[in-house]
């Protein structure tokens, strides 16, 4: 498996660049803000939209979405299978486990880098 992530992924990836990480076997993903055409032969797209942006990704398999308590409400009209939200830099992750638990419809998201103190 690659991951392709970024600065903003979309903005240097192209379909040759995931045919060749095909044919040597593997499975291509790409973790992007969703404000660039992605090519269509990926097998996985994350996708972390900002408040306030024009999405551009056509297809997406999941969102994830670092909750500040904002209205989330809207992502979940994206075209995904998979939804995610995820505590600010660990500052907040118990007002996001109570969100997660009145709308269940979203899932908890964790960078464990941060839970274990390394930047």
């Amino acid at each position: 498996m690659v991951i392709l992530t970024g600065g903003e992924p979309g903005l240097w990836i192209d379909r040759a660049l995931v045919d060749t990480l095909h044919h040597a076997g593997k499975y291509v993903c790409v973790e992007t803000n969703g404000t660039c055409v992605l090519p269509d032969n990926l097998d996985w797209v994350t996708c972390s939209p900002k408040q306030g942006t024009v999405l551009k990704v056509q297809r997406m398999d999941e969102v994830k979405v670092v909750y500040l308590g904002q209205d989330v409400s809207a992502y979940l009209n994206l075209p995904a299978k998979h939804f995610f939200l995820q505590p600010c830099s660990c500052r907040n992750t118990d007002e996001v486990i109570g969100y997660i638990k009145r709308n269940p419809q979203w899932r908890l998201s964790l960078q464990t880098h941060k839970l274990v103190n390394i930047p």
